[in-house]
């Protein structure tokens, strides 16, 4: 039986040997072989865990192969001495120092022991040092992971990006930014912005963000508010928003549709996409989501040219101390003046103003003395955009009461000069001036460079600058900047907007006896109800205010109605068509049936009953 131990005692501890041979010499080929290098780099630079458990094999290899060495070729006393000294020995290299060993058991133990040194030492130290490295470029360049709720999202980077996050940083929770761009770079601009404090709460990740797993890092089922911005200068910038927002969209359906823990708490999430280009804008906001993310996502799209004209034309800058509406002076149905608006530049922004000012700038003098709302939209390549602008609304010249011009000339040249002069002379004309170049030096060189007889008057001149924030000029008092590019989504602006539509839907329901909740509109009578909280203030202003007969602002409430429909595209036809955008009531209020004549006396009714006073808009 002794025989029997023996013989399997010293082969168990050759098989030691070999395995823990062969252990160490595999992980010297796999280091420096060409075909698993990678495979190693890739390990050894990826998780902390990962680190550790290629060092406690190796470790494990090494004590192992030392421990054969002891009991193959040191005489120990068979109380497991040599397995011990050799741990000892690999841990601590100074333990050499109490064991006084001769020949060869000071080689093995020194062998151990500086074995030891160099793992437990040098590489267990760089283990760590390297995965706090890694830890650190990680954060800075974006590519961490972490667990976030009720924050807010922002996907993609550019001049709107740094604003959402400082009105963001007055409410609660943490914000997400996610940018294909240097995240680096990004980094540094949004620190030189904020304070130590706020810059905590901001976490820049490093992603496309219509991947499914860049999405699922930034947890949207789990946030308050999210935005789809795009990268700044991208190309097919609104196509890959709106397949984000998709992407979202069944990401947060099936976190909601799952058992998971803490997924039937889940809440609706508001996400607001903007968009560049006017033509893609106008189809999303004919977009009806389907029912099966109706439950768990709101869709609001939005374009930042398209804010700044109702910031502009709707709520007149917010000027208190003066009224800067397209009729800054009383256009009742007894007046005798009419609106002017110049356009100079043509442009995203000049586009959306002309469109705004086309829905809004409807008079009841027109009912009287036919006196139309004139646009002039002056540019070197005039007759181009006007094809355009006319290829995108057909439907243009049956609007009655509004008239486009689109004059091609240089601004300096002396015809333009003396077309703006023209202007002031006309007693009768209330001209509106902006200035809408990209360029904000060539904006600000025109708007101050004006026939001098502008700057002695009430006409506003309204100049782009895209870094300014001031709103007003010092030298003229009817100098006003707008179109900074630092604006930022009023998101309690925009509640209090919707409720107002959601409010007039009510009263609607109220008048005509329809029962449709303002949450189960179809996206599109959405905005026809926004649009009318658009225009509210000029009807005030001067036709309600005024105790104007009810059939005068039926046909003014008819004329806006067309314009509302004809800026969707959609142009005149005895058959109604929705697919080809035809409408057989785009027509003048005399024309219509009675019935139809009646129904729009009732909407007096509706604009009576709304509680406009109370909205904090130019009236």
């Amino acid at each position: 039986m002794e025989r029997i131990v023996e013989f399997f005692s010293v082969n168990v501890n050759w098989l030691g040997f070999y395995v823990s041979f062969g252990i160490i010499l595999s992980f010297i080929v796999i280091s420096f072989g060409k075909l698993f290098r990678k495979r190693v780099d890739r390990l050894l630079s990826g998780k902390l865990i990962s680190q550790l458990v290629v060092l406690l094999i190796l470790s494990t290899g090494i004590i192992w192969f030392c421990q054969s060495l002891h009991t193959l070729f040191i005489k120990v006393d068979g109380t497991a001495t040599g397995n011990w000294n050799s741990v000892l020995h690999f841990i601590d290299p100074g333990a050499i120092q109490e064991n006084k060993f001769k020949g060869t058991e000071f080689l093995l133990a020194f062998l151990t022991s500086f074995l030891g040194l160099v793992l437990m030492g040098g590489i267990l130290i760089s283990v760590f040092t390297n995965n706090y490295n890694q830890r650190v470029e990680r954060f800075k360049k974006g590519f961490g992971n972490y667990s976030f709720k009720n924050h807010l999202i922002i996907y993609g980077y550019d001049h709107m990006s740094l604003p959402l996050i400082k009105d963001y940083l007055l409410e609660s929770g943490d914000i997400v930014l996610v940018s294909e761009k240097n995240v680096e770079e990004i980094y540094r601009y949004i620190r030189s912005n904020l304070s130590p404090k706020e810059e905590r709460r901001v976490y820049l990740l490093q992603g496309v963000r219509n991947i499914n797993e860049e999405i699922e890092r930034t947890y949207p089922h789990r946030a308050n508010r999210i935005v789809i911005l795009g990268e700044d200068k991208e190309e097919g910038r609104d196509s890959k928003n709106m397949d984000c927002f998709v992407k979202i969209a069944e990401f947060i359906s099936k976190k909601h549709s799952s058992s998971g823990f803490g997924n039937k708490l889940l809440k609706k999430v508001d996400c607001h996409i903007h968009f560049e280009e006017q033509q893609t804008y106008s189809i999303a906001k004919e977009y009806n989501l389907p029912e099966k993310y109706k439950d768990v996502i709101n869709f609001t799209p939005f374009s930042f040219y398209d804010l700044w004209a109702n910031k502009t034309l709707v709520q007149g800058l917010q000027i208190k101390e003066r009224n800067l509406s397209l009729d800054y002076q009383s256009l009742n149905r007894e007046s005798e003046k009419y609106v002017h608006l110049v356009l100079i530049g043509y442009n995203r922004m000049s586009h959306a103003i002309a469109v705004e000012a086309g829905r809004i700038a409807h008079y009841p003098n027109f009912i009287k003395g036919d006196k139309k709302t004139k646009i002039t939209i002056i540019d070197k390549m005039a007759e181009e955009h006007e094809m355009a602008f006319k290829n995108a609304y057909p439907g243009i010249d049956q609007l009655e009461d509004i008239t486009y011009e689109f004059r091609q000339d240089n601004i300096f040249s002396s015809e333009s000069k003396e077309f703006l002069s023209n202007l002031i002379q006309d007693e009768n004309c209330l001209p509106y001036i902006m200035v809408c170049f990209n360029s904000s030096e060539m904006s600000l060189s025109v708007g101050m460079n004006l026939p001098k007889e502008f700057y002695d008057t009430e006409i506003p001149i309204i100049i782009r600058q895209r870094h300014t924030h001031e709103l007003h000029n010092q030298t003229f008092s009817n100098v006003y900047f707008f179109g900074t590019e630092g604006i930022a989504l009023d998101f309690k602006k925009m509640k209090m907007y919707e409720e107002y539509a959601a409010e007039y839907n009510d009263v609607y329901n109220e008048i005509f006896g329809y029962d449709t909740a303002w949450d189960e509109l179809p996206q599109d009578k959405k905005w026809a109800n926004r649009y009318v909280i658009d225009a509210i203030p000029n009807f005030y202003r001067n036709s309600i205010q005024n105790c104007i007969l009810s059939d005068e602002i039926a046909e003014l409430e008819h004329r806006r109605w067309c314009a509302e429909r004809i800026f969707t595209g959609r142009v005149f036809d005895p058959v109604k068509d929705e697919r080809l955008k035809k409408h057989p009531l785009l027509v003048p209020y005399k024309e219509l049936g009675i019935k139809i004549q009646y129904q729009n006396r009732k909407l007096s009714e509706v604009y009576r009953k709304i509680d406009i006073p109370k909205m904090d808009i130019q009236l």
